[in-house]
């Protein structure tokens, strides 16, 4: 089978090794429409769309409104130019359905008559939407045959949008068993990575650590990532008086970041759901899980049917819960071996890429065989 991906999240070398397992099975031919370079306000520069695998057939594209995800667009006839060429048997979308670029894509599907999949984040069923977004998912939801739901906030948000079609529940992204040695007698390490915002609880963090402190408990917290919140919780931790055992490190490449995460003895991920925004997956758990280090995090959205065990899990903003479950696995090497062991497992029956290569791969088989079936 023939799938074309478009997406910009495919511009790096990293996400694009999703790509890779697919053409490795055998069973699909890889092609990507991208951005030729996408502005990273994360970063602040311009990366160019890396065409290194010899796996995948490129398409780098100009775009206009460039940077910004849901209202960038691509000129209609590079699209349909590169489609041709192709001649997929499904084109893949990772954007929203209410994005631009989504509602683009469908128009040119719906005319050359090729089935069209889409990928959704949102987990925000009441998100307010302006009348062109309305317009534009409406559309999208109307044409696509299939949309992959990143969480099941997203499969709820979609069926309560009006999609009648088929939902599948499924990640954006697999994972690669990464584990790291089980080492229990280290200085142990609490660990945070991600956006230094509100919505991410790192104060919750803070809090949990002023207690444990406070029982002279031996530990130190690495907080990796960057943010508009980061002042203000570097004021919280001087004032409760911790500022000795956290060590800031500043956000890095992807690939980096996983280098300092191997330091980590538990990661920690205090989500909170605001009226605009709750936890869609945290990539960053599994990629910790991976690795075989425990990942304690809050109930917020997604993040309990990833980590799927009740002694990892405490209530949102509750810093007295968080600081049992970091006690227990301070204080007990056995818990924490348990624990390591536990989470290696559950990603390598439920994240890692070959499983989730395959539920991708059988949901295009289904479509095609009910396209062709409906074309005879």
């Amino acid at each position: 089978m023939k799938i074309l991906f478009i997406g910009h999240t495919y511009i790096n070398r990293v996400n694009q090794e999703k790509l890779i397992y697919f053409a490795k099975s055998k069973i699909v031919k890889v092609g990507l429409i991208a951005p030729q370079n996408w502005k990273s306000k994360k970063w602040g520069r311009s990366d160019k769309l890396y065409t290194g695998f010899q796996e995948v057939k490129y398409y780098p594209r100009k775009v206009f409104f460039n940077g910004i995800q849901g209202g960038h667009i691509y000129l209609n006839s590079d699209l349909k130019d590169a489609i041709l060429d192709f001649n997929p048997d499904i084109v893949h979308v990772d954007q929203e359905t209410f994005s631009l670029s989504a509602y683009q894509i469908a128009k040119i599907t719906h005319k050359l008559k090729i089935p069209l999949v889409v990928f959704s984040w949102e987990n925000i069923a009441d998100k307010p939407l302006s009348f062109i977004r309305k317009m534009t998912k409406n559309y999208v939801l109307k044409t696509a045959r299939a949309i992959v739901a990143g969480n099941k906030g997203a499969e709820y948000a979609l069926r309560k949008w009006g999609y009648e079609g088929r939902i599948e529940v499924i990640p954006q992204y697999g994972v690669e068993l990464n584990y790291k040695s089980g080492n229990t007698d280290k200085e142990f390490i609490i660990g945070y990575s991600g956006k230094l915002i509100y919505s991410k609880g790192i104060d919750v963090l803070l809090a949990a650590a002023e207690i444990l402190k406070n029982k002279e408990l031996s530990f130190k917290i690495i907080i990796l990532g960057y943010g508009s919140e980061k002042k203000r919780l570097q004021k919280i931790a001087e004032e409760k008086n911790i500022n000795e055992i956290i060590i800031w490190k500043d956000a890095v490449e992807p690939s980096k970041s996983l280098e300092i995460m191997r330091e980590f003895s538990v990661l920690v991920l205090p989500s909170r759901a605001t009226s605009s925004w709750k936890e869609q997956f945290g990539r960053v758990i599994i990629e910790s899980m991976a690795m075989g280090i425990p990942v304690i995090g809050s109930m917020s959205a997604e993040i309990p049917r990833i980590i799927g065990h009740n002694e990892l899990l405490f209530p949102e903003d509750d810093e007295y819960r968080l600081a049992v479950l970091l006690e227990n696995l301070i204080k007990n090497k056995t818990k924490l071996s348990d624990m390591q062991q536990y989470c290696y497992k559950r990603i390598k029956e439920n994240y890692i890429h070959d499983i989730i290569t395959s539920k991708y791969i059988n949901l295009w088989n289904n479509i095609i065989k009910t396209n062709l079936s409906q074309n005879h």
